[in-house]
């Protein structure tokens, strides 16, 4: 039945002195009543939105039925045990108006039903999200998690849930607490502020573990019995670092940003531990590395941003964005190898290079990468100047990609490569991820893109920065889904960006055991 359709019938049984039953017309209740009447109330206005307070009072103990209008399709969902009081967190109001009323009905199988509660949700400030492709019966299950940085002085940092239909059906302005992000049940776990965060879906942070080594960066991933691995930041001081991209045998002493690849315990306690400065060649660099981070006294070497954990041995694999490489450790945090382009690299160092078998592309600058359970090495592929300082420059734009690799035996072997989008390929400068689920999807985050064509963003009417997702088969040319997320220039002219993304169970309708 069509929404309208229902609620003229609801308003049809108000005026006759019925109450409302979300539509199939049930006798009125003799021995239920309302004590207090149903309140919808938003969470934390400006900080947390797409979830709402449910709260009704009956005479007796009832189940809770809440019925939702979107306008797009009317749904309802059992979402309380017998009780006489009912305080409900529920999620999946996108921006826009609604229609919420609820039935409360006794173990007799008498009910009541609320008035209508009309109410407008609001959206992020200035956020546009525009859907380029969907296939929506082809596409991955569930929602979309992603953290959003706006840019701008003082600019807020968001993550938030895309229903089925591209909507932000849930944000939380969490101020940069979840700067990388995963979904463990009904929280948020993540990087942020240099600690390990937790989140509920009210916004409220549950937990916080900062590493005794220092402050976390970039990544992490979380282990059954509470304990982590993740980056931990810390300086080195060197000898010798060259100078500059056109001088590589020219050297200087220098302080470098180097990382911790850390295990951490559930309290924040070391566990296991090791500096890339102590494994990989300090005099080796890429474009990027003479940058100062996060001041004008640290070199940023290495620029680990991203950690995965190889399940079949325990080993972490780190992506090495301003050394075009990726590297392996064993569990027990010795080096194994290095996928990348040879030049540059020095013995003894050069002995864990991995050989390329035919076809195969080196990275550069990449991000995200993922082990799967067979082996397969995922990665966003940010593909920066198209070149190392160690090799000769090329004359092609660049242009970004997911790719998957296969390593066995000292050799890569290069599995497949995705770059397809419905406006062709893309280049994304910094940020990225690409997730690969069982029949064969790859989702790929192109977060940080400036222009899409021969096209500035600030040409196209948006933000300097915006994001596009695309999600499709590998075999397959045409994307499944694409979605750009970008800015009105007159509220956020310096854009949006988003760290990574991923596919989530759907999270629409109540939140367990949450207290009030």
């Amino acid at each position: 039945m069509r929404p309208v359709a229902i609620l003229a019938l609801l308003a049809t049984a108000v005026g006759a002195g019925c109450t409302p039953t979300g539509g199939r017309g049930q006798r009125p209740a003799t021995q239920l009543r309302w004590v207090s009447p149903l309140a919808v109330e938003a969470v934390s206005p400006g900080q947390v939105g797409g979830v709402r307070w449910l709260r009704a009072t009956a005479s007796q103990p009832t189940r809770m039925v809440v019925w939702h209008d979107d306008g797009e399709q009317v749904r309802s969902t059992e979402v309380a045990p017998l009780a006489v009081e009912h305080e409900v967190a529920f999620v999946g109001f996108a921006p826009g108006p609604h229609q919420v009323w609820v039935e409360l009905v006794n173990d007799a199988g008498e009910r009541v039903s609320s008035e209508v509660v009309g109410f407008d949700e609001p959206g992020i400030p200035g956020l546009r999200v525009e859907v380029l492709a969907h296939d929506a019966s082809r596409v991955g299950d569930g929602w979309l998690l992603a953290p959003l940085t706006l840019v701008g002085d003082e600019a807020p940092t968001y993550v938030v849930l895309l229903d089925e239909a591209l909507r932000v059906a849930w944000w939380a302005d969490r101020q940069g607490l979840l700067a990388e992000v995963q979904l463990d049940g009904h929280e948020l776990v993540g990087t942020g502020g240099g600690a390990l965060n937790r989140l509920d879906l009210l916004g409220h942070v549950t937990d916080t573990v900062v590493p005794a080594l220092g402050e976390a960066h970039h990544d992490l991933v979380t282990l059954p019995d509470g304990s982590f691995w993740t980056l931990v930041e810390r300086g080195v001081e060197v000898d010798a670092y060259p100078v500059a991209y056109d001088r590589l045998e020219d050297f200087a002493p220098a302080r470098l940003r180097d990382s911790f690849v850390a295990h951490v315990g559930p309290d924040g306690e070391t566990l296991a531990a090791v500096a890339l400065a102590d494994l990989l060649d300090t005099q080796k660099i890429g474009f990027n590395s003479l940058d100062f981070y996060p001041s004008e006294q640290w070199f940023d070497w290495n620029h680990a941003n991203g950690l995965g954990i190889d399940p079949r041995d325990g080993g972490p694999v780190v992506s090495l964005r301003h050394l075009d490489a990726v590297v392996k450790l064993s569990a027990d945090l010795q080096l194994e190898w290095i996928l990348g382009a040879p030049e540059g690299w020095r013995a003894p160092w050069s002995d864990a290079l991995l050989s390329a078998a035919p076809g195969l592309t080196w990275p550069l600058h990449p991000h995200a990468p993922e082990v799967l359970a067979d082996g397969t090495l995922l990665l966003f592929d940010n593909r920066n100047d198209g070149h190392t300082p160690y090799t000769e420059p090329v004359t092609v734009r660049p242009t970004s990609r997911a790719v998957a690799y296969r390593v066995d035996a000292g050799r890569a072997e290069q599995l497949w490569s995705y770059d397809t989008t419905t406006t062709g390929p893309l280049f994304c400068a910094a940020v990225g991820d690409v997730d690969l689920d069982d029949a064969g999807r790859v989702l790929v985050d192109y977060g940080f893109v400036h222009f899409e064509g021969e096209l500035d963003n600030e040409d196209a009417g948006r933000g300097a920065r915006s994001i596009r997702w695309v999600e499709g088969f590998v075999e397959e040319a045409v994307p499944l889904l694409d979605v750009r997320l970008s800015t009105d220039p007159a509220v956020w002219p310096d854009g949006v960006h988003s760290y990574r993304v991923q596919r989530v169970p759907s999270r629409y309708g109540p939140i367990p055991a949450v207290a009030p």
